[in-house]
């Protein structure tokens, strides 16, 4: 992996920042003071490749703290090369949200999901975050974070490093397969097992087949003879029935020609007794109806007229009733008058003058009453008479009601009358002929011959043909089953032999894959990666080692060690250090000491991983940790890193001390200003 670019928004005390790795040449040191933001570069470039840095757990929890107090959000975009290939990967981060992340592989979006996103740049890296940390990056007070890990914790390390962890994946395919192999070779065998044991008593079975047809053909014989005999004896019963059905069908005709002759008298009897009752009267009431209805009309001509009439007078009544109340307003107010001149005309009223005019209206209102006491014994008059033409009115009503009923009844019995008279001339003539039937039927009766009573074992028979079909069935339902059960078997047996070959190939399957989980286990190919390997690691570390503590330090890595027993080896990761006195344990040695060890398994590690196809690392990047050297291992530590310039093409120092700085020619300067957050700046 070689950076290109890393542009940055909102990360830290990077607010907006662009940093052109190709501008720094091939190796180069970061200078700056505490807090500008230095240490951010490796914070930024795994926060990007792996959504982890120091402030997050492994799950990238913590997050939101990275992002700048005066942002909303962050975004960080890393371009790098590996193996002639450009991958960029940008990440963006919003407060409180979920991330965003985009892969891109020379150009092209591979983007999905985050989490299939990040899996496919971790196919590209072949490396997790810790194994990072542990080769390409010696962290900030972090130089011992591989020598401090347990041995077995080491011992995962350098699977990764090697890539022999895929044969992990392997291993655990191989043994799913073989369970998988287990369970059919399981199944197949008990299958046999099963199929074998069916066909075990074939032999007998053959027996009783055998046995069984002899048998039934016994059964078939007695069968034929039963059907033979009942075959006889329902022939006999048959023509039997046949004669008494005949017999019975005659006897049956002749009763029913009797009866129906009996019910036709009998019918005849009541029609002449009906014809002789009818109520029709030879007449027409057609004169006497229409007299009525005449009558009628006419005093319904005359109510109307007595209506109109009481009406007229009624109406006279009333006009004498106004006059009269106006005659009467008049007479009163005259009477009451009590002034000598009229208000009207201004002339003079006397007391005489008064008294005539009184006297004449009071004998017209006399008048008017007398001629309305007259038009109300007219009214009165009226009505009687009216009350007395529609009682008459009324009564010929009824009479007509009753006549016209009359007349409807007549022509109800004289229309039955007519249907009795015809109905009785077909009695007649149906009397006649079934006499005529009844006299044939009567002598074919008289004719008849006496048949006896007769019994029939038809009944038997059946039965006993039913219990030899059950018989009959029963046995053939016995060899039928036997034939398939041999049938069966027969097809079991060629299935046996087609199991017993598949066994044999799953077996051998089976064999293949047991074969494969020692070859992928950890003591089969990868132990023998491990075994090939870890020498030439070995030397990588110690050559460095050699420069950095000037011959008087080195190590061994041991793979392998015996138990307390010592029945058995496991895997382990132990380093041993050698100096001139012998081995000592690594945790004997001073700070300076320990630091030259750790850095030199450090690029021990990242020179070997360089080597391996697929896991290219072309840039290291050491942060720090040289305050416990004297001047002496300072000096032999620069000398390493420069060293390291045919290994890597691009090498990175973080560091405050001025030998240090001195000893590149390449130097970036990171400074924070308050407003525009952390700048990088070429100094040469």
């Amino acid at each position: 992996m070689l950076p290109k670019y890393l542009k940055v928004k909102g990360f830290r005390s990077y607010l907006d920042t662009t940093i052109n790795f190709k501008d720094f040449g091939s190796m180069f040191v970061v200078l700056g003071e505490n807090g500008a933001g230095k240490s951010s570069i490796i914070e930024m470039i795994t926060t990007a490749l792996y959504w982890i840095n120091s402030c997050t757990d492994s799950k990238g929890v913590g997050m939101d703290d990275c992002i700048n107090s005066d942002c909303d959000f962050f975004t960080i975009e890393f371009c790098f090369e590996m193996n002639g290939i450009e991958y960029i990967v940008k990440t963006t981060k919003y407060r409180g949200e979920s991330r965003e992340l985009e892969f891109y592989i020379d150009g092209v979006n591979q983007s999905e999901k985050v989490t299939e996103t990040q899996q496919k740049i971790n196919n590209v890296l072949k490396m997790n975050y810790d194994t990072f940390l542990d080769t390409v990056c010696v962290g900030q007070g972090k130089s011992n974070r591989f020598m401090n890990k347990k041995p077995a914790e080491r011992k995962e390390t350098l699977m990764q490093i090697l890539d022999v962890q895929k044969y992990e994946t392997y291993e655990k395919i191989a043994k799913e397969k073989k369970k998988v192999l287990k369970t059919k070779i399981d199944g197949i065998e008990k299958e046999i097992e099963i199929l074998e044991d069916r066909s075990s008593n074939d032999d007998v079975l053959i027996e009783q087949l055998e046995l069984y047809k002899n048998e039934l053909k016994e059964i078939q014989d007695e069968h034929k003879k039963i059907e033979q005999d009942l075959e006889i004896v329902l022939k006999e019963k048959t023509e039997y029935e046949t004669r008494k059905k005949q017999i019975d069908n005659i006897k049956n005709t002749y009763l029913l020609s009797k009866q129906n002759l009996n019910d036709n008298k009998i019918e005849l009897e009541e029609i002449e007794y009906k014809i002789k009752n009818n109520k029709y009267i030879p007449k027409s009431f057609d004169v006497e109806i229409q007299n009525l209805q005449l009558q009628v009309d006419t005093k319904h001509e005359e109510i109307l007229k007595l209506k109109d009439d009481i009406s007229s007078v009624k109406s006279k009544s009333a006009v004498i009733d106004s006059k009269l109340e106006d005659f009467q307003i008049k007479f009163d107010r005259l009477n009451n008058y009590d002034k000598h001149v009229c208000e009207l005309c201004g002339n003079e009223i006397s007391l005489e003058h008064k008294q005539r005019h009184l006297k004449e209206i009071k004998e017209q209102i006399s008048n008017f009453k007398s001629e309305k006491e007259k038009l109300n014994q007219q009214i009165h008059d009226l009505n009687i008479k009216g009350k007395e033409t529609s009682a008459t009115g009324k009564e010929l009503s009824s009479q007509l009601k009753q006549k016209t009923f009359e007349a409807q009844q007549n022509e109800k019995y004289k229309s039955e009358l007519q249907y009795l008279k015809t109905l009785k001339k077909d009695k007649i003539l149906q009397n006649k002929s079934l006499q005529k039937q009844f006299d044939l039927n009567k002598e074919m009766f008289l004719s008849l011959d006496v048949l006896e009573e007769r019994n029939f074992n038809d009944d038997e028979l059946k039965r006993s043909l039913q219990d030899v079909n059950i018989k009959l069935n029963d046995y053939q339902d016995k060899i039928s089953r036997i034939d398939e059960t041999l049938k069966q078997h027969a097809k079991d047996n060629k299935l046996v032999k087609e199991y017993k070959t598949k066994l044999k190939m799953l077996k051998q399957e089976f064999t293949d894959y047991g074969s494969l989980v020692t070859a992928f286990g950890k003591s089969g190919i990868p132990a023998s990666i491990i075994a090939h390997d870890i020498p030439e690691m070995e030397i990588e570390t110690n050559n460095i080692l050699k420069i950095i503590s000037n011959g008087t330090l080195s190590i061994q890595y041991i793979t392998e060690k015996k138990t307390s027993k010592a029945k058995k080896t496991v895997d382990t990761l132990d380093i041993v250090v050698y100096d001139k006195n012998g081995f000592r344990k690594y945790e004997t040695y001073s700070g300076g000491e320990k630091f030259r060890i750790d850095f030199a398994c450090h690029i021990g590690m990242a020179k070997f991983l360089t080597k391996r196809a697929g896991a290219s690392i072309d840039f290291l990047i050491i942060d720090e940790g040289l305050g416990s050297q004297d001047d002496f291992s300072k000096q032999k530590f620069i000398e390493s890193i420069h060293s390291l310039k045919g290994i890597f093409k691009q090498i990175m120092v973080i560091t405050h001390i001025q030998d240090l700085q001195n000893a590149f020619d390449h130097k970036v300067l990171i400074e924070k200003d308050q407003l525009t957050g952390s700048k990088v700046e070429i100094l040469s």
